[in-house]
């Protein structure tokens, strides 16, 4: 019996010392985890509220680097939070500074301006296939949303609002296959002493590249001195992504479409030869000064054959009216260049203007522009 005593003391004190290091162990890794934030709750609006954070340890000090906003010790593991009404238009931030030993921890605390708590609430404009657009805001109460069109009797049926899980959400219907003009609403949003009113616009957007096919009228002069004169061309398909064949001068020549910057790019370039060239003789379009006077009076008759010529999609056109410009512009040296050359260089070097095989082709064109032909 004396024998199984001291075995069973000796079991028990074996016991309560794996014990005494199972709970040495336990608190040696909270410790290494350190003082933690568990959760941190306030009203971010104008008006003055209360809030807390819970942290993970007892024992901390508290910091605050702000006047409007107080921070008590509420119990062991709570912090409560007191933010005073920000009478000014801007946001503003408070920090926190949670310490316990090396531990510390920062919590920033925001708090909206009168006017600024839903800075995301601006004007929209959505183009013509539709979508959603989604606002973060927060609201000190309950807001009221107000559509109303920007015309006397239009409809405003093609653009909803809500207000979802502390987002404004719009929804814009896609437009009809048919319709091109713009469309605009304007949205009133009211909460407590907030208000305020947003554009809400619709537009066909920019050219695709299917838009842009089909018949123009090309304006251009000839020469800098020359009259303004016009002639029907057509943009067709190419194989190339964004690419087409201008069609209407000597020759055809490629253009290709920017949708992103919405720019038609008039490129210089080698064409194909015609049969009746020989080996040695080539056929380019290149960009050219066409005569054209700079600062210092000289004409500038130069070649670039490196250049483009850039036509800027006029805004206020869609694909029933479609508009390009290609204006002149300066080098850095005042010369000016505003024009397309369609020549020939011969075996020798010499460059000769190209008007096709019947002589009637045109091969310059200068100051020029693309309408879409009604």
């Amino acid at each position: 019996m004396k024998t199984i005593n001291i075995i069973s003391r000796i079991c028990l004190a074996v016991l309560i010392v794996l014990g005494l290091f199972a709970c040495k162990k336990d608190k040696d890794l909270q410790n290494e985890a350190g003082l933690q934030v568990i959760q941190t709750t306030y009203d971010s609006s104008y008006t003055a509220s209360e809030g807390f954070i819970k942290v993970s340890e007892a024992g901390f000090t508290l910091n605050v680097d702000a006047p409007w906003l107080k921070a008590t010790v509420k119990d062991e593991k709570t912090i409560s939070l007191k933010l005073e009404a920000n009478a000014s238009s801007f946001t503003r931030n408070a920090v926190v500074k949670i310490s316990k030993g090396k531990s510390i921890q920062e919590v920033t605390i925001t708090q909206f301006g009168r006017n600024d708590y839903s800075q995301g609430l601006r004007d929209i404009t959505a183009e013509r296939d539709g979508g959603v657009a989604t606002i973060p805001v927060h609201f000190p109460s309950k807001a009221t949303l107000t559509l109303s069109p920007a015309k006397k009797g239009a409809s405003t049926d093609w653009v909803k609002a809500e207000i979802k899980d502390s987002k404004l959400i719009i929804k814009f219907e896609a437009f009809a296959p048919d319709q091109y003009d713009t469309r605009e609403a304007f949205l009133k949003v009211e909460a407590g002493l907030f208000s305020k009113t947003v554009s809400l616009k619709q537009t066909w957007g920019k050219p695709r590249y299917k838009d842009i096919l089909g018949d123009y009228v090309l304006q251009y002069k000839e020469t800098q001195d020359g009259k303004t004169k016009q002639i029907d061309v057509r943009l067709e398909n190419f194989t190339e992504k964004n690419t087409f064949v201008l069609m209407g001068l000597s020759v055809g020549v490629l253009l290709t479409w920017n949708e992103e910057l919405g720019v038609l790019k008039f490129p210089s370039m080698e064409l194909p030869k015609p049969k009746n060239f020989n080996e040695k003789e080539q056929l380019f379009i290149g960009v050219c000064g066409n005569g054209y006077k700079g600062e210092d009076g000289v004409e500038n008759n130069k070649i670039y054959p490196k250049y483009a010529m850039l036509g800027k999609w006029i805004e206020t056109t869609t694909k029933k009216n479609l508009m390009f410009v290609f204006p002149t512009f300066k080098e850095k040296d005042g010369k000016v260049i505003g024009g397309m050359f369609i020549y020939k260089v011969t075996a020798d070097g010499k460059i000769i203007p190209y008007p096709s095989l019947d002589g009637k082709g045109i091969h310059t064109i200068s100051d020029f522009s693309l309408t879409r032909k009604l």
